[in-house]
């Protein structure tokens, strides 16, 4: 068995262990697999026959009763093609379908014809021992490593006799078929690797393993280094390799950006294709716009970009300056914001007039000019003024808004026109122009990307009205609502919420938070208030997701904070997410606030639940490996402070400064402060007098304003602790003295 591997200085040795238990078996043909790539753990865990089947098929829905949809013949024929072995294992994973009842799908697929087709030159005499190897993989496939009582026809026995006959053609034996199969229904990574431990591994095995989601930085630093094993190709055209790439840098963004440059360089020195390149800097670029888990993920991605832009041989898409565009927007808006108007300038570059979509006019404009790449560098580096200001801008968007043929807007697609306007509402630079493509181009919307686009924007837009329009014309288009334009849409119904009831007061309490002063009162038809639709809204959602979710119970922990708790107890949740734990904290800090007393649960104040709740669901160590463990960032650690604070939990605030650096996290200037200023003063002036003297001084805090230079952040406790952004003596004593007004 592996040894579990819980330190950097260990990680080089798995790549031995991988080269000396995993040896791969290079095909001379790739066949995609169908289906989207992503199995999650329920999916693996609810049944063994829906994982076979799609691993062949393709998995369409997240409901997993649903049909299977079949691919046509040619898909078909190549996924289940008897000369690769990858076919021959879909075969045999098809043929152990059959002996299920419960899906009828597949029911459809000649399996029979296919398999005496491939076995109809071999004479097959060894009857007898290829159906005591079907008994003990139909043994694996319905109850793993226990017997099989279950009667199959001798049909469907016989059918996967001839698969195992054409797989022993490979070289491929019924032990080395059952790891297989083991490894395929296994609900962990780790688990899927140990059941391969010495057998050899080919692409199709290789790509299951690299399509998962790691349940912890064990299982992380696995996926990683089994990836850049230089055995391990990555092939451009193959939507396989697109799926794993994505998988992986969704995954740094979740775990530790710190390796994004090895996946990106290995990219690198394995294709020039510009296009594919094109899109991997916005690829990356998309992840920046989630909470980072540490500081330096930004510049982490932004190094990926430009060592991308190298590799170019002479100019870059509007795509990349929008992806630059969104990464710069964590760093320096100011220079972030220069890409984004470099961009739409490049979109506006043709003057089109109208014409048909066929016509060569359209498709030289659909190709998308490109700009010089020196002037990027220099523009990215800052070393160039833009050369257009916003007079002119404005004035090409105008132009462009009223007198393009909108075909031309909709064969660009909101893909491309979608980042632009979303970009500008990140900068907070839309305007009623904006709102107006947005409403030409939904008809046209049909993809996740869109979604995703669509969502970014309406999070720049406060006025409900405009939201509940672009919401209705959204769905009249025949278009379902995903999950991130509902949490978007939840979002802004909340924030109304808190704008009326924050009105109800005397005093203009909306005034200090600065999400909701250019909101508006508003009415709604057969409801008596925004927060009874945004309730009705939310009642009305089939499926809720466990962002969904925390999106509820973080509005509701500012209007009703009672009913936060009602919500989290009354379902039970088996897991949580930081949105979760930080409403929590934030509705036992506003019930406090309004009334000046403790809320109650389970015959304990509010508080004491709280700082259980938060030490049962947060990791106390970056090392751990418990995959429900979160590792939170300072949108939890922010309120936790203040709560800890308000309640006089001052050995648990002081316990927060070494869980931080055993986690490697780097609390933010206001979290600190909160620190600090709920100290009794003489602690807090012992603590920052230790930190002045022997922290502090050695390097400057890393800030994030600087976007000229990477910071030289080092994932190691004691240089860490010196990037902390500490709090001056007189910011303590200030910040005290406001505690008391």
């Amino acid at each position: 068995m592996w040894r579990r591997i819980r330190s950097s200085s260990q990680i080089p040795a798995l790549i031995d262990s991988l080269s000396k238990k995993f040896t791969y078996e290079k095909s001379s043909q790739r066949y995609p697999l169908n289906g989207s790539g992503q199995y999650n753990l329920e999916f693996r865990k609810d049944s063994f026959n829906d994982v076979l089947i799609s691993l062949i098929m393709g998995h369409e829905t997240a409901r997993l009763d649903c049909a299977v949809k079949i691919p046509g013949r040619k898909p078909l024929l190549k996924l289940l093609n008897p000369s690769s072995l990858e076919g021959c294992f879909n075969l045999l994973l098809l043929a152990l379908s059959r002996s299920s009842d419960e899906n009828k799908t597949t029911k459809r697929i000649p399996l029979g014809k296919l398999l005496d087709k491939a076995c109809n030159t071999e004479i097959i005499s060894n009857y007898e021992e290829l159906k005591r190897d079907s008994d003990k993989l139909l043994s694996c496939y319905w109850f793993k490593h226990t017997s099989y009582p279950i009667h199959v026809n001798d049909h469907t026995r016989n059918m996967i006799g001839k698969s195992i006959h054409l797989l022993k053609n490979y070289g491929i034996n019924t032990s080395t078929l059952h790891n297989w199969l083991n490894s395929i229904a296994s609900e962990s990574i780790k688990q899927a690797c140990f059941a391969l431990e010495g057998e050899t591994l080919p692409d199709f095995l290789v790509t299951d393993i690299l399509l998962r989601t790691p349940r912890s930085n064990y299982e992380f630093d696995l996926l990683i280094d089994l990836f850049l094993d230089p055995n391990y190709q990555i092939i451009e055209s193959d939507k396989k390799s697109t799926l794993v790439l994505n998988n992986l840098i969704q995954n740094c963004h979740h775990r530790t950006s710190s390796r994004l440059l090895e996946i990106i360089n290995k990219v690198l020195d394995q294709t020039s294709n510009e296009p594919f390149l094109n899109n991997l800097v916005w690829s990356i670029s998309r992840i920046s716009s989630k909470v980072p888990r540490d500081e330096s993920l930004y510049f982490n991605i932004l190094e990926c970009q430009q060592n991308i832009i190298k590799h170019l041989n002479s100019k870059v898409s509007a795509e990349i300056l929008l992806g630059l565009s969104n990464t710069l927007y964590h760093i320096n808006r100011s220079r972030g914001k220069e890409l984004l108007q470099a961009a739409r300038s490049l979109m506006n570059k043709r003057e089109t007039n109208a014409f048909d979509s066929q016509s060569p006019s359209i498709s030289l404009y659909a190709e998308r000019p490109s700009l010089n790449i020196e002037r990027t560098k220099a523009m990215l580096l800052g070393t160039e003024i833009l050369y257009i200001d916003k007079p002119i801008l404005f004035k090409a968007y105008q132009k462009l808004i009223g007198s393009t043929e909108p075909k031309v807007l909709h064969r660009l697609g909101f893909s491309l026109w979608g980042l632009w306007l979303s970009k500008r509402a990140q900068f907070k630079l839309h305007s009623g122009s904006d709102i107006k493509l947005v409403k030409s181009l939904i008809p046209h919307l049909n993809t996740q990307f869109d979604q995703e686009a669509l969502s970014e924007f309406l999070s720049g837009i406060s006025d409900i009205e405009m939201n509940k329009l672009i919401i209705t014309r959204y769905t009249k288009s025949g278009h379902t609502l995903g999950n991130l334009v509902l949490n978007t849409y939840l979002k802004n119904l909340y924030r109304q919420c808190f704008f009326e009831e924050c009105i109800k007061d005397k005093e203009p309490l909306y005034l200090k938070y600065p999400e909701i002063v250019n909101h508006k009162m508003v009415e709604h038809k057969q409801f008596k208030s925004t927060l009874d639709y945004t309730r009705f809204v939310y009642s009305n959602i089939e499926q809720r997701p466990l962002s969904l979710v925390g999106t509820m119970m973080f509005g509701e922990a500012r209007i009703a904070p009672e009913n936060v708790w009602k919500v989290y107890f009354k379902k039970q949740i088996e897991t949580v997410n930081e949105k979760i734990l930080t409403s929590l904290t934030i509705s036992v800090i506003t019930f406090y606030e309004r009334t000046g007393k403790h809320l109650m649960w389970n015959g304990i104040t509010a508080v004491q639940q709280c700082i259980m709740e938060v030490e049962k669901w947060t990791a106390k160590s970056s090392a751990g490996d418990n995959p429900n463990l979160l590792c939170p960032t300072n949108q939890l650690w922010l309120s936790y402070t203040q709560m800890l604070g308000m309640f006089g939990y001052t050995d648990l605030l002081m316990d927060l400064l070494e869980r931080w650096v055993n986690l490697r996290h780097i609390p933010n200037e206001r979290t600190l402060l909160n620190v600090f200023g709920y100290l009794p003063d003489e602690i807090s002036d012992n603590l920052l007098r230790h930190v002045t003297e022997n922290i502090a001084n050695k390097v400057p805090a890393t800030r994030m304003d600087n976007a000229l230079h990477k910071p030289e952040i080092n994932f190691d406790n004691d240089s860490l602790v010196v990037k902390w952004p500490w709090p001056t003596k007189s910011q303590v004593e200030n910040f005290k003295k406001r505690l008391l007004i």
